[in-house]
């Protein structure tokens, strides 16, 4: 099955409605099992953190076995940087502790699972 990624342009207004349906639309495309979780990369976020965000985002993913995509824009920039989770927004993630949080929302992902992931994250930065 063919990968399909949904992108959407800085300007672009998202409703919920639209935000929800390219979370589900990425979900279903996987070409894999694994969960997605989605990581806002769009100008203003970048410039809260986004980068850093992402990082971590792909650092935890691979212990925890979830397919991690970069997202254009969520349409909520002002508290960015921003991350989707089956559906879930959660804004503002830019430590460690905050994207670990979202993480744990996956389904059937260990909060102990994570917690060993972040940690092993922070202390790989140090």
């Amino acid at each position: 099955m063919a990968t399909h990624i949904l992108t959407f342009h800085r300007g672009q207004a998202l409703n919920k409605l639209t935000r929800r349906r390219a979370s589900l639309v990425v979900s279903a495309s996987s070409s894999s099992d694994k969960q997605v979780v989605l990581v806002c990369q769009n100008k203003e976020c970048k410039q809260r953190g986004a980068r850093r965000t992402l990082k971590c985002a792909l650092a935890l993913a691979e212990t925890l076995n979830v397919q991690v995509e970069e997202q254009d824009c969520f349409g909520d920039c002002a508290m960015g940087p921003n991350i989707s989770v089956n559906e879930k927004m959660f804004y503002g993630c830019k430590t460690p502790d905050k994207i670990a949080a979202a993480f744990a929302t996956v389904e059937g992902i260990d909060a102990d699972a994570v917690d060993e992931a972040r940690t092993a994250y922070e202390n790989s930065l140090q």
